[in-house]
C-alpha cells in the first residue's frame, strides 16, 4: 500500500513541478529528481519510482545513505546533488525528510517532496 502510494504522490508532485516554471524562477523545467530513503532500509525500496519517473522522462537518481550519521547521510545526498545537471527536486519518506530537509540549502534545490 505504501508503495503505491508513494509512486502516486511522486508523480503527481513531478507532474505538477515539470509543467510549471521552476520554483528558482529559472526558464528551464526541472528535469532531475533526487529520491531519499528512511531509516533502516536502502535505496532499492524507490526502485518502482524510479523506473515510472524514467520513462516519463525525468532524471532520477537515488541516494543510497550510509546510516552511520546525520551528517553522512546529508552529505551522500548533497554529493548526489552535486552530480546533477541543473535544478532538482528532493523525494523522501521518513527519515529521508530530515535529510532533504537539510540539503535543501545546496542552491540546485528547487522544492521538497
Amino acid at each position: 500500500m505504501f508503495n503505491r502510494f508513494a509512486v502516486f504522490t511522486t508523480m503527481l508532485w513531478a507532474a505538477v513541478l515539470s509543467s510549471t516554471p521552476n520554483l528558482k524562477a529559472q526558464q528551464s523545467e526541472v528535469k532531475n529528481i533526487v529520491l531519499v530513503h528512511g531509516a533502516w532500509v536502502d535505496g532499492s525500496g524507490w526502485r518502482g519510482v524510479h523506473d515510472n519517473l524514467v520513462r516519463d522522462g525525468f532524471n532520477v537518481s537515488i541516494v543510497q545513505e550510509p546510516e552511520t550519521s546525520f551528517k553522512e547521510d546529508v552529505d551522500a545526498t548533497k554529493r548526489v546533488l552535486a552530480r546533477q545537471d541543473g535544478p532538482c527536486i528532493l523525494v523522501a519518506h521518513s527519515y529521508g525528510g530530515a535529510i532533504i530537509t537539510e540539503a535543501a540549502t545546496d542552491p540546485s534545490v528547487a522544492g521538497l517532496v
